[in-house]
């Protein structure tokens, strides 16, 4: 079964899988408001309390960033790409690998193997 990455851009046909890997890399670079993820923080399910995809340190780096959304007094922003914020570059695939994607969607690239693409060698 595809996963919902794969299966979203097939059903498209706009762009082959690789171009969309290679087109999610432009979250390099750039900024997200701490509501557009808070739910893999806080309360992501009945069985987890956050996303288990997050690495447990990485998700406490983003709980200081970002407060319970039933506490934020404003939508602060973290960056996409931590390290290197302003490069685009391949950190943030490596991040992936690491399991330090902000967003869902991101994440969801190394969640489970895309046909035809493997990121090993070419990240």
């Amino acid at each position: 079964m595809p996963n919902n990455f794969e299966e979203n851009f097939r059903a498209k046909k706009v762009l082959s899988l690789q171009e969309m890997v290679t087109l999610s890399g432009a979250h390099s670079i750039g900024v997200s408001h701490c509501s557009s993820f808070s739910k893999r923080l806080y309360n992501f399910n009945s069985t987890h309390p956050q996303d288990p995809s997050l690495d447990p340190m990485f998700a406490r780096a983003l709980k200081r960033n970002c407060p319970s959304p039933s506490n934020a007094a404003n939508d602060q922003t973290v960056p996409l790409d931590v390290l290197t914020p302003d490069r685009l570059d391949n950190k943030y695939y490596i991040d992936l690998k690491n399991h330090h994607g902000v967003l869902t969607s991101d994440q969801t690239l190394m969640s489970k193997p895309i046909n035809g693409w493997d990121c090993e060698g070419k990240c």
